[in-house]
């Protein structure tokens, strides 16, 4: 298998069938790759996945980057040139990255809905409450949503919103990437509200909303909130007492 080139999901199924028959019992995993090709049907184009073969100079290679630098020069936006748009290469390019995010058991369940035309935005932003004052110079806003089909256990109650919560981030990175200022807007919302957003945006039942990110083309020279950091040995503890 060459370098970066993942196998097919069919090529997977059929190499678990081939351990298990290793082991003496090929029954589940063939029954599995049986349902499979049975609901792609003749002709299927099944999505890659699976696994693939990477090595750590070529992980090196790419993620080479000053990233502390990156985070450093990042900002919440609040102050946009309203008069430029937003390229949509560059909104597709943050999506992107943001569909590398981390999710449980890689289910990628996030979703974003983006705004980039005025009237739309401010359709949106109307339900919103913490927009007043910069919302009127967005060049877009993302509606953040977790589709929580995919979680079926008590245990799970709680993972659709760690995974969109780091989702989240990643867009607002991949903005911040491609030259674009950005801005978290919270989606803490009394129930009424949300209502309204989900009817306005159109968003299932099954969907929760995790947060809005307004973003746009930055004036060339603003001003920023800035909030001191904390000390990193209040954020960081290296090897607590175990009890």
């Amino acid at each position: 298998m060459t370098l970066n080139t993942p196998m097919p999901l069919t090529d997977v199924l059929s190499a678990y069938v081939a351990f298990n028959a290793e082991q003496g019992d090929v029954s589940e995993a063939q029954a599995l790759l049986d349902d499979l090709l049975a609901v792609a049907g003749p002709g299927h184009n099944i999505r890659p996945g699976g696994s693939e073969a990477v090595s750590t100079a070529e992980i090196v290679r790419q993620a080479r980057m000053d990233f502390v630098s990156f985070m450093e020069a990042r900002h919440s936006v609040r102050q946009y040139d309203s008069n430029r748009t937003v390229a949509f290469e560059k909104i597709e390019r943050a999506i992107r990255a943001a569909q590398q995010s981390p999710s449980s058991c890689n289910r990628q369940t996030c979703r974003v809905y983006a705004f980039t035309e005025k009237p739309s935005i401010a359709r949106v932003l109307a339900h919103h409450d913490g927009n007043r004052g910069f919302g009127e110079l967005l060049g877009g806003v993302f509606v953040v949503t977790v589709d929580l089909s995919h979680w079926n256990t008590v245990g799970e109650r709680n993972q659709g919103w760690v995974d969109g919560g780091m989702f989240a981030m990643t867009p607002a990175l991949g903005l911040h990437a491609e030259g674009l200022g950005a801005c978290m807007l919270n989606w803490s919302a009394a129930r009424e509200q949300d209502i309204k957003m989900r009817t306005c945006v159109g968003i299932p039942d099954n969907e929760i909303i995790i947060t809005l990110i307004g973003f746009g083309e930055m004036r060339e020279d603003f001003r920023v909130p800035v909030s001191a950091r904390k000390p990193i040995d209040m954020v960081l503890t290296h090897e607590p007492p175990l009890r």
